[in-house]
């Protein structure tokens, strides 16, 4: 009981929400290390023939490099299951218990990654969207997940922020350098990110004028609000490309566009997923609209619905796509 608890609180939250995007498991000898120091401590033996009877009751399951389910190598890891959770909660009702929820909204004929945080308080939105590098430095930690083992450093984060801006997250006002956004500009978003994302600041042991970010708790359930029925509207098929994005070299067509290659090239139609052509949610010029009737018909022909992409997990799909 102690053993399932205990994975229960650390890893209930994520597995108890609509879109699951986190299935990391624990590594079985911190989880014997957690217990053997505990008060009062258990062996390591007793530990691990727990696991084998949450395994065989299917309340656990073995992941990682080593799938035989005997938690002897180290490195096996285990993760917990929804049926672990739900006997977790007969044990302990309070374990585990759902975690605060952040939504990021996309607009209508807008780049799909030019998103909008949605915290429920107007001040704090209006804080957050105030630049860009905020929502690129939360797409950051979101992918990255740092530890303290590792940490996010802010100079390395240039290459993240430039391919994120090459792919729809708006350069909206701010402190720049040469790069797209200065040092300074990425660690105050670090810091605005700070009780949103439970991300803190560390600093290096060797020189304590080198700062680094790290998650010290869990982050919140991440929730898409799609405005574009081009655009994803779960977070699992949302981060599939952004974490392509992150980390692929990206390049730039002869117009600046840019271009698609690897796994993330791989996703039908990606791009019109990215970009939604202006005129295919109504976005016509002026000029157009002065048309009239031919003007209309136009728009209509191109707002039939067209093929889904087949790599993330798309049952939900697209925002719409049941239309």
């Amino acid at each position: 009981d102690r053993v399932l608890v205990y994975l229960a609180d650390l890893q209930g939250p994520a597995l108890d929400v609509v879109d699951v995007a986190e299935r990391a498991g624990l590594l079985v000898r911190d989880l014997l290390v957690h217990f053997r120091d505990a008060e009062p401590p258990v062996s390591p033996a007793t530990v691990r023939a727990a696991l084998h009877d949450l395994r065989d009751g299917k309340q656990v399951e073995a992941c990682g490099l080593d799938r035989s389910g005997e938690f002897m190598q180290g490195n096996s890891e285990v993760r917990l299951t929804c049926r672990g959770l739900v006997a977790a909660r007969e044990v302990d009702p309070g374990c585990g218990l759902p975690r605060r929820a952040l939504t990021l909204r996309t607009l209508r004929g807008k780049p799909m990654l030019d998103a909008r945080f949605d915290t429920g308080t107007k001040e704090w939105d209006d804080d957050l969207n105030s630049t860009g590098t905020v929502l690129a430095a939360a797409f950051i930690v979101l992918v990255e997940k740092p530890t303290r083992d590792k940490p996010l450093v802010v100079e390395k984060c240039h290459p993240y922020i430039e391919r994120l801006t090459m792919f729809g997250v708006r350069n909206r006002p701010g402190p720049k350098s040469d790069e797209v956004a200065s040092e300074k500009a990425i660690r105050d978003a670090f810091d605005k990110l700070g009780k949103l994302l439970n991300l803190t600041r560390g600093f290096f042991d060797e020189d304590k004028r080198r700062d680094y970010y790290f998650l010290s708790g869990p982050l919140p359930e991440i929730r898409i609000e799609a405005g574009d029925r081009r655009h994803y509207g779960d977070w699992g098929s949302y981060s599939y490309p952004l974490w392509h994005i992150m980390r692929e070299d990206v390049a730039a067509d002869a117009g600046g566009r840019p271009t698609t290659r690897g796994s993330l090239g791989g996703i039908p139609d990606i791009m019109d997923h990215l970009f939604p052509p202006a005129a295919d949610v109504g976005q016509v010029s002026r000029r157009s609209e002065r048309g009239g009737r031919k003007a209309k018909v136009k728009k209509a022909k191109l707002l039939l619905p067209e093929s889904k992409p087949s790599k993330p997990k798309l049952g939900e799909g697209a925002a719409g796509s049941s239309d």
